[in-house]
């Protein structure tokens, strides 16, 4: 409608979207709590949002630790909020789910973090403790709400596409490969939050942020057990992972001349 755009969710309300795609006008349904309204925001509309300024988002669960940023992207159902809840187990700190933004600068991925509620399924949401940090509770719910992404941008360290095995079955423990850039692109741009491919300039932007991405970024396969008793091991060897591609990582700046930057 002329320079606004109008989003509906289903039993939640409508967002009114502004001209530059800065702010939205919220209308929630009757009976829905504010709290709730801004988790749908977040989940559904900010993505999009984000997605037509500078920004990127793909539809992934992230946590952070100290190397920076680890994202598990993947369609649903592959395990990638319960391996997020999992890591927080292990001191990891939950940064994404359903959508991670990310944006590179200067040849580094930066991802940033929104507020969302871990969203797990059975059996793994009555495996873990209940989370006691709410980011939407009643308490800290406010009619006017402003986010300001750059103060919690962090550099990006690995990405994983998780694949369980197929039907439920066990295999003999957690197997992790190097996915090329070239297959890497393509497996993360099938998960990429995007409202519509009729915008041209967006769509050139969206591609350079992916390949600058899979440029600068690790991206592994994941083969693991999706059993819950075999949680530990999975996690124990992305954490082995993690470490190797620190060193990795130093060994490469290491090894370049100084002022010359990695190809």
């Amino acid at each position: 409608m002329g320079d606004e755009y109008y989003l509906k969710i289903h039993r939640v309300g409508a967002f009114r979207i502004e001209r530059g795609y800065s702010a939205a006008i919220g209308y929630p349904e009757p009976g829905v709590d504010l709290s709730s309204f801004q988790a749908a925001f977040f989940h559904g509309v900010a993505p999009w949002l984000l997605q037509r300024q500078d920004w990127d988002c793909l539809h992934a669960s992230a946590v952070l630790i100290p190397a920076g940023v680890v994202i598990f992207c993947g369609p649903s159902g592959c395990g990638k909020s319960t391996l997020a809840r999992a890591w927080s187990e292990r001191g990891a700190a939950i940064y994404a789910d359903d959508a991670a933004p990310f944006l590179v600068r200067d040849g580094v991925a930066m991802s940033a973090r929104i507020p969302q509620r871990l969203r797990l399924r059975e059996p793994a949401a009555s495996h873990f403790p209940i989370e006691r940090h709410d980011p939407f509770s009643a308490s800290s719910a406010s009619r006017e709400l402003t986010y300001d992404l750059e103060p919690t941008l962090r550099p990006v360290s690995s990405i994983y596409w998780p694949e369980p095995a197929a039907g439920g079955m066990r295999c003999a423990g957690p197997v992790i490969e190097r996915v090329p850039a070239t297959e890497a692109f393509s497996l993360l741009l099938s998960e990429a939050h995007c409202m519509s491919l009729r915008d041209p300039a967006c769509n050139r932007k969206m591609v350079r942020n992916y390949l600058s991405l899979v440029r600068s970024v690790p991206v592994f396969r994941l083969r693991y057990p999706l059993h819950l008793d075999l949680l530990p091991a999975v996690l124990a060897e992305l954490e082995r992972c993690e470490k190797a591609s620190v060193r990795d990582g130093r060994a490469r700046a290491s090894s370049r001349p100084a002022g010359c930057m990695e190809g």
